[in-house]
């Protein structure tokens, strides 16, 4: 993850960290987020924009793509800062 300060890294599989950063947040509830991979943008903390299965949680309910963008801060809990569902 050789990278400089506000670039964004390549779509990367996740590490146990990154796993574990997602893990940490509180995601709202209704909707189930598989993360399968990620980007990492180093600041003043590390912004991950995590690329996401999603499914609405009710039966028969469909898959869908979603980007989930995390910040977490260098002495505090990360945080969900923006969901997108993906036109793809």
């Amino acid at each position: 993850m050789e990278q400089g300060l506000g670039s964004w890294s390549k779509l990367e599989c996740l590490t146990p960290e990154d796993k574990a950063v997602f893990d940490a947040v509180k995601m709202p509830l209704g909707v189930a987020y598989e993360p399968v991979a990620v980007k990492r943008q180093l600041v003043s903390g590390m912004n991950y924009d995590f690329l996401c299965n999603a499914k609405v949680v009710y039966p028969d309910a469909q898959w869908y793509v979603a980007t989930v963008l995390v910040y977490k801060p260098l002495d505090a809990d990360p945080v969900v800062v923006k969901i997108n569902k993906c036109d793809c």
